[in-house]
């Protein structure tokens, strides 16, 4: 927390390191871990795929960038946030073409925006956070039921309380049609 106040420890080896404040621990504590966003997942999965056609191992990746495998692994699977500076450092040494760096460039600034929905991310599960994400992004939405089976294998009294009838597919006369439901 910047102007916080921290306190210097001792350690068992005479090094003095800084610790937060115990309201800075609460606080910190409390702030969501990285959540996925489609954008974020996309992107994961584009920097996956600019290292396998590299040709490079996490490894190497990881060597040539200063970093922990840890940690490309947790952005290659949408674990972790992604600087746009790190992403533009990993494409540099994908050696991936102009238009396409771009597009992914794109991709990891639209991954570090939060979603509507960020703000209630503490009311939501972890394990329910994915369908939230899914449902945002979705153009269409499709419903099936299959409790409710429309048709004339029904109880007379069932299907007066239930839904209208939908028309046929086929053309019928209406003696036809009024005769299959009596």
């Amino acid at each position: 927390m910047p102007g916080g106040r921290q306190d210097l420890c001792d350690t068992p080896k005479g090094k003095r390191h800084r610790t937060l404040h115990p309201r800075q621990h609460d606080l910190a504590q409390e702030l969501p871990a990285h959540i996925p966003t489609v954008a974020s997942t996309h992107l994961a999965r584009e920097l996956r795929a600019q290292r396998d056609n590299a040709g490079m191992s996490q490894e190497a990746v990881a060597e040539e960038m200063g970093w922990a495998e840890s940690k490309l692994y947790r952005i290659e699977n949408d674990k972790s946030r992604v600087l746009q500076r790190d992403v533009k450092r990993l494409l540099k040494l994908y050696e991936t073409e102009e238009k396409q760096a771009e597009v992914i460039a794109e991709l990891g600034r639209l991954a570090g925006e939060p979603d509507w929905w960020h703000q209630y991310s503490g009311a939501i599960p972890e394990w329910f956070q994915v369908y939230v994400v899914l449902e945002a992004s979705a153009s269409h939405v499709f419903g099936y039921q299959s409790e409710l089976v429309p048709g004339i294998r029904r109880p007379k009294a069932t299907r007066d309380r239930s839904c209208p009838l939908r028309p046929s597919p086929t053309p019928t006369s209406r003696s036809t049609a009024r005769s299959r439901f009596e």
